[in-house]
């Protein structure tokens, strides 16, 4: 061993330039599959550090039209199959993280914070086994008590026994309603963080549900159902026991119709919690579930390997263009007496110490890169001390690829007559030359795969944000408003155009790209019966969007038949009200909607006359699929604006305008977030753009 190391030294000194080359490449290689290594293991350990997990499993319901896996369901009939189930042991729910504004009073001063709070049941404490590192997990059950995460806690600076000032947030609350400072909760625990790839890694904040979405006509699928199994029990019989709760709730209001019901319940399984981040739905309502697909997944883990295979191939053609040189030094230790066992070992060590000098020059990259821009690319952190399994299986397969990469030259090079020494003859040996020929047009090959694989990432990604809108997104700046402003929309946009620079101002009922699914109606009528076969979809649904009247003009939207809508279609309620409107002519000839025809509303008989068709216009992320849109003209409170810029307008002035306006009319409101449309649809798109950097 002495010996070999002493040999591994005198190699660095000898051939410096290949030695650092060797090892630049190598630490680069390591370093990307470290990386990506992290991002796998991230994922598929998923909920992997809750306890018993593999006995949980999630509620979901595969929406055939959508093609997608949701966790969404009404909580009565969920809750009634859990009781009602022998082989159930516990089941708990929770529903989305919502950002609401949370007031916190500190020595006579009340300060607003933003915190993601979540509605669960006291059982999802049960089932998730919470640890509380201070107070009492059980007063979760008292009336206005919360519990935070020990993150949140240590953000806010709150502690057990603190009061804190929240919306009265409920189901029958307008979604769009401004938070204010309503109710005095206090803090009774605070739990142990889990672990960031969880289900409860977003929230801040959880305040008992109570007995809210029970006992009531009308079931709001807002809730996400863990449901904990006995071990060896199968999950068949409790999606039995819950459609046919559902199958009586069917017939109790009148729908006998069993083939209706059974496409509707059709959906329904219990996926282990450990799966479900690979339902695109989770990644939705995460925005950000990188790895979400598992082919992608795949692809960037055969992107690793061939980056370590390519720098390992290069230390090889390293090692063969040294032969020559290296070959009097093999012959005269022979001459001494080192046997080929000796100077084979020799070799191998040589090529762990590159190895190892490579892991350590890694090792420190993962401190030293965590505060540039990488950092925005992962999910998880990079540090070695959190991630020891990652770097586990880099340095096993380093170690292995090293050996074995090492093994045929160090046994070639020994392998030679001493006469060679002096002929030289290896390095212009036809087998010689075959040997590095072949190592040549295999990297070629590899780097050309890469390139492939990285151009692929980047034109997905380009094919998404050029996408054709169907409208102009150029020159137009965007801004919510809260939703006081939003009853003052026409003094709003009144102000912000007296402004030159200015051209002129649209608003809408929600943000296109952020928020546009607000409205969705389940629709029937004898157009949309007849397509629902073609179109795969049991139940047809329908977003209704509510917008100014100078909308179209504003964004750039063309019509294609029928008529414009206007003032004169303007109505009070999108949803509880008979109305005109537009619609994109693809979605139309789809469901073979014609001009005049009704679109019906099955929940109370509202029809949505078809005015015109428009050019087809996309309010969403094209990961979301197609949802066909009806935009209607209302006076409903809009808290969207699309302002439209001048062709040589003074951005900063504009922006500068739109924020006195918003101050001067809503003194307590945030101060905007103005950004350029074409930035809005960016952002939807920036989990593919992470894949392309990080594979690039």
């Amino acid at each position: 061993m002495k010996i070999a190391f002493q040999n591994f030294l005198t190699t660095l000194r000898r051939y410096k330039t290949a030695s650092v080359l060797n090892i630049a490449g190598l630490t680069l290689a390591f370093f990307a599959m470290y990386v990506i290594a992290v991002q796998v293991m991230h994922y598929a350990s998923f909920h992997h550090s809750i306890k018993d997990h593999e006995h949980i499993y999630v509620l979901s319901d595969y929406w055939k039209s959508e093609n997608e896996w949701r966790m969404m369901v009404g909580r009565e009939y969920a809750e009634a199959a859990i009781e009602q189930c022998p082989e159930v042991e516990m089941g708990g729910m929770i529903q989305s993280p919502a950002e609401h504004k949370i007031w916190i009073e500190k020595d006579g001063i009340t300060t607003k914070y933003a915190c993601k709070i979540g509605f669960a049941s006291e059982q999802w404490l049960d089932v998730l086994s919470f640890e509380a590192v201070a107070g009492d997990l059980k007063e979760f059950s008292l009336p206005n008590s919360v519990i935070l995460s020990q993150s949140e806690a240590t953000r806010l600076g709150v502690g057990v026994g603190d009061y804190v000032k929240m919306p009265n947030v409920s189901s029958n609350r307008n979604m769009l309603e401004d938070d204010k400072p309503e109710i005095d909760v206090k803090v009774v625990a605070i739990y142990r963080n889990f672990a960031h790839n969880t289900i409860m890694s977003p929230y801040g904040m959880l305040k008992n549900i109570g007995n809210e979405g029970l006992n009531t006509r009308w079931i709001s699928s807002s809730c996400i159902f863990f449901i904990k199994f006995k071990e060896g029990a199968s999950t068949q019989n409790f999606i039995d026991i819950y459609k046919r709760l559902w199958r009586e709730r069917f017939f109790n209001y009148g729908n006998g119709d069993e083939e209706y019901i059974a496409k509707q319940l059709s959906g329904y399984e219990c996926i282990p919690i450990t799966q479900m981040q690979w339902m695109n739905y989770y990644y939705k309502m995460n925005n950000g579930i990188a790895l979400y697909n598992p082919l992608t997944l795949y692809a960037v883990i055969g992107v690793a390997l061939l980056i370590v295979v390519m720098a390992f191939i290069n230390f090889v053609n390293f090692f063969f263009a040294l032969v020559p040189v290296r070959l009097r030094a093999v012959n005269i230790s022979k001459v001494f007496g080192a046997s080929n066992a000796t100077l084979r070992w020799s070799f191998v060590f040589e090529a762990v110490g590159y190895v190892v000098c490579a892991l350590l020059l890694t090792s420190y990259l993962s401190f030293g890169l965590m505060d540039i821009s990488l950092a925005e690319y992962i999910d998880s952190p990079l540090q070695v001390s959190q991630n020891p399994l990652a770097l586990f299986v880099v340095v096993v397969i380093g170690v292995v690829m090293a050996v074995v990469a090492a093994l045929y030259p160090a046994w070639y090079i020994t392998s030679f007559n001493p006469a060679l020494a002096v002929k030289a003859g290896f390095a212009g040996s036809l087998h010689g030359k075959r040997i590095r020929m072949g190592l040549i047009c295999v990297q070629f090959a590899i780097s050309m795969t890469l390139i492939v694989v990285t151009i692929f990432f980047f034109m997905q990604y380009r094919y998404m944000v050029n996408f054709n809108l169907g409208f102009e997104p150029e020159n137009i700046l965007t801004f919510t408003s809260s939703y006081d402003l939003s009853k003052k929309r026409n003094v709003v946009v009144e102000e912000l155009k007296r402004n030159p620079h200015i051209e002129d101002v649209a608003t809408s009922e929600r943000q296109m790209f952020r928020h546009p699914l607000f409205n969705q109606l389940h629709l029937y009528n004898p157009i949309t019966d007849k397509n629902v076969a073609n179109n795969s979809s049991s139940d047809p649904s329908i977003s209704i969007m509510g917008v100014s009247p100078n909308f179209f003009s504003v964004m750039g939207i063309k019509l294609v038949q029928g008529e414009w809508i206007g003032e004169e279609d303007e109505v009070s309620q999108i949803i509880y009200e008979d109305a005109k409107g537009l619609m994109n002519i693809t979605d139309a000839q789809r469901y073979g909607i014609w001009i005049g025809d009704n679109v019906n509303y099955k929940t109370n008989g509202t029809a949505k006359e078809i005015k015109g068709y428009i050019e087809d216009v996309r309010i969403q992320s094209i990961e979301y699929g197609d949802m066909p849109t009806i935009f209607v003209v209302s006076r409903e409170n809009h808290c969207a604006y699309y302002v439209r810029l001048q062709p040589a307008a003074n951005i900063e002035e504009v922006k500068n305008h739109i924020r006195t306006v918003v101050a001067q009319l809503d003194p307590m409101a945030d101060e905007p977030v103005i950004e350029f449309f074409s930035q809005v649809v960016e952002e939807q798109y920036q989990n593919t753009r992470r894949q392309s950097h990080m594979v690039g």
